[in-house]
Protein backbone atom coordinates (compact mmCIF):
# COMPACT_ATOMS: atom_id res chain seq x y z
CA UNK A 1 0.00 0.00 0.00
CA UNK A 2 1.40 3.35 -1.26
CA UNK A 3 1.84 6.04 1.59
CA UNK A 4 1.10 9.49 1.18
CA UNK A 5 2.42 10.64 4.15
CA UNK A 6 6.82 10.01 4.45
CA UNK A 7 8.91 9.76 7.47
CA UNK A 8 9.66 13.78 7.28
CA UNK A 9 5.93 15.01 6.74
CA UNK A 10 4.88 12.32 10.21
CA UNK A 11 7.77 13.76 12.08
CA UNK A 12 7.05 17.63 10.99
CA UNK A 13 2.74 16.03 11.44
CA UNK A 14 4.12 15.53 15.31
CA UNK A 15 5.92 18.07 15.67
CA UNK A 16 3.10 20.34 15.25
CA UNK A 17 1.07 17.61 17.69
CA UNK A 18 3.67 18.70 20.42
CA UNK A 19 3.18 22.39 20.14
CA UNK A 20 -0.57 21.89 21.01
CA UNK A 21 0.39 19.75 23.55
CA UNK A 22 -1.41 16.64 21.91
CA UNK A 23 1.54 14.04 23.24
CA UNK A 24 -0.90 11.02 22.17
CA UNK A 25 -0.67 12.04 18.62
CA UNK A 26 2.49 13.52 18.75
CA UNK A 27 3.92 9.65 20.07
CA UNK A 28 1.77 8.12 17.05
CA UNK A 29 3.26 10.27 13.71
CA UNK A 30 6.60 9.75 15.28
CA UNK A 31 6.59 6.20 15.85
CA UNK A 32 5.21 6.27 11.88
CA UNK A 33 8.42 7.75 10.97
CA UNK A 34 10.63 5.53 12.98
CA UNK A 35 8.93 2.99 11.20
CA UNK A 36 10.05 4.32 7.88
CA UNK A 37 13.29 5.75 9.42
CA UNK A 38 14.60 3.96 11.82
CA UNK A 39 17.42 6.38 11.98
CA UNK A 40 15.55 9.78 11.72
CA UNK A 41 16.91 12.02 14.54
CA UNK A 42 13.86 13.94 14.77
CA UNK A 43 11.26 11.79 15.41
CA UNK A 44 13.94 10.29 18.41
CA UNK A 45 14.33 14.09 19.43
CA UNK A 46 10.52 14.68 19.78
CA UNK A 47 9.40 11.23 21.69
CA UNK A 48 12.08 12.45 23.67
CA UNK A 49 10.16 16.01 24.48
CA UNK A 50 7.56 13.83 25.04
CA UNK A 51 9.08 11.60 27.57
CA UNK A 52 10.31 14.52 29.78
CA UNK A 53 6.30 15.98 29.52
CA UNK A 54 5.01 12.83 30.67
CA UNK A 55 8.01 11.93 33.40
CA UNK A 56 9.46 9.42 31.52
CA UNK A 57 12.82 10.60 31.65
CA UNK A 58 14.43 7.67 31.20
CA UNK A 59 13.07 6.69 27.83
CA UNK A 60 13.58 10.15 27.44
CA UNK A 61 17.39 10.79 28.00
CA UNK A 62 17.95 7.32 25.74
CA UNK A 63 15.40 9.19 22.96
CA UNK A 64 17.42 11.94 22.98
CA UNK A 65 21.00 10.35 23.50
CA UNK A 66 20.08 8.23 20.13
CA UNK A 67 18.77 11.32 18.46
CA UNK A 68 22.20 12.44 19.07
CA UNK A 69 24.04 10.01 17.27
CA UNK A 70 21.61 9.90 13.73
CA UNK A 71 22.81 11.53 10.72
CA UNK A 72 21.18 15.14 10.53
CA UNK A 73 21.24 15.92 14.40
CA UNK A 74 21.88 19.40 15.09
CA UNK A 75 23.91 19.90 17.82
CA UNK A 76 22.03 22.87 19.30
CA UNK A 77 18.50 21.05 19.11
CA UNK A 78 18.95 17.86 21.20
CA UNK A 79 20.69 20.13 24.29
CA UNK A 80 17.58 22.01 25.66
CA UNK A 81 15.66 18.69 25.40
CA UNK A 82 18.40 16.56 27.56
CA UNK A 83 19.03 19.90 29.57
CA UNK A 84 14.99 19.38 30.60
CA UNK A 85 15.70 15.40 31.25
CA UNK A 86 18.80 16.29 33.20
CA UNK A 87 16.58 18.68 35.07
CA UNK A 88 13.22 16.92 35.51
CA UNK A 89 15.75 13.62 37.43
CA UNK A 90 17.72 16.43 39.34
CA UNK A 91 20.48 15.98 37.45
CA UNK A 92 21.69 19.50 37.81
CA UNK A 93 25.36 19.06 37.21
CA UNK A 94 24.90 17.16 33.74
CA UNK A 95 23.51 20.35 32.84
CA UNK A 96 25.96 22.66 33.69
CA UNK A 97 28.79 19.99 31.92
CA UNK A 98 26.09 19.89 28.64
CA UNK A 99 26.69 23.88 29.10
CA UNK A 100 30.35 24.23 29.29
CA UNK A 101 30.56 21.70 26.70
CA UNK A 102 28.20 24.06 24.10
CA UNK A 103 30.16 26.83 25.24
CA UNK A 104 33.71 25.46 24.09
CA UNK A 105 31.85 23.86 20.84
CA UNK A 106 30.80 27.64 20.11
CA UNK A 107 34.41 28.34 20.05
CA UNK A 108 35.37 27.05 17.08
CA UNK A 109 31.43 26.49 15.15
CA UNK A 110 28.23 28.25 15.34
CA UNK A 111 25.88 27.42 18.04
CA UNK A 112 22.51 29.18 18.05
CA UNK A 113 21.84 31.67 21.02
CA UNK A 114 18.47 30.27 21.57
CA UNK A 115 20.14 27.11 22.72
CA UNK A 116 22.04 28.90 25.62
CA UNK A 117 19.20 30.65 26.66
CA UNK A 118 16.88 27.41 26.97
CA UNK A 119 19.74 26.46 29.35
CA UNK A 120 20.08 29.57 31.92
CA UNK A 121 16.14 29.28 31.37
CA UNK A 122 16.02 25.02 32.43
CA UNK A 123 18.76 26.27 35.36
CA UNK A 124 16.12 29.00 36.44
CA UNK A 125 18.46 31.81 36.04
CA UNK A 126 16.03 34.14 34.25
CA UNK A 127 18.14 36.83 34.24
CA UNK A 128 20.91 35.15 32.06
CA UNK A 129 18.21 33.69 30.11
CA UNK A 130 17.00 37.12 29.04
CA UNK A 131 20.40 37.95 27.75
CA UNK A 132 20.26 35.76 25.05
CA UNK A 133 17.17 36.95 22.50
CA UNK A 134 18.19 39.46 21.70
CA UNK A 135 21.63 37.86 20.21
CA UNK A 136 19.42 35.35 18.28
CA UNK A 137 18.06 37.86 16.83
CA UNK A 138 20.99 39.98 15.81
CA UNK A 139 21.75 36.11 14.13
CA UNK A 140 18.84 35.92 12.80
CA UNK A 141 17.78 32.86 14.07
CA UNK A 142 15.23 30.87 12.60
CA UNK A 143 13.74 29.14 15.70
CA UNK A 144 12.41 32.56 16.33
CA UNK A 145 9.53 32.22 14.38
CA UNK A 146 8.22 29.15 16.85
CA UNK A 147 9.35 31.09 20.54
CA UNK A 148 5.80 31.83 20.60
CA UNK A 149 4.23 28.33 20.38
CA UNK A 150 7.57 26.41 21.99
CA UNK A 151 6.44 24.01 24.41
CA UNK A 152 10.59 24.92 26.41
CA UNK A 153 9.22 28.19 26.96
CA UNK A 154 6.07 27.95 28.69
CA UNK A 155 7.59 28.22 32.07
CA UNK A 156 8.20 31.99 30.98
CA UNK A 157 5.89 33.42 28.62
CA UNK A 158 3.91 35.51 31.19
CA UNK A 159 7.46 37.16 32.80
CA UNK A 160 7.06 40.86 31.16
CA UNK A 161 10.50 40.13 29.38
CA UNK A 162 9.45 37.75 27.09
CA UNK A 163 6.29 39.65 26.44
CA UNK A 164 8.08 42.54 25.66
CA UNK A 165 10.58 40.34 23.52
CA UNK A 166 7.86 38.93 21.38
CA UNK A 167 5.83 42.17 20.81
CA UNK A 168 10.04 43.27 19.32
CA UNK A 169 9.20 40.08 17.49
CA UNK A 170 5.77 41.51 16.34
CA UNK A 171 3.89 38.10 17.58
CA UNK A 172 0.47 38.51 18.84
CA UNK A 173 -0.27 38.85 22.62
CA UNK A 174 -0.17 35.31 23.90
CA UNK A 175 -2.97 34.76 26.46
Amino acid sequence: MLEPFGNITNAIMGWRCLIRGDYNLTDAYCRKAIGMEPDSFLPHLLLGWVRVAESGIEEAIALINRSTRLPGTDYGYDTPVLAAAYASSGRHEKIVRLREDLARKSEDAFVRAGVFALLAMIMGDLDQTFKWPDKAYEERDSNLVILNCYPAFRPIRSDLRFQAFLRRMKFPAIN
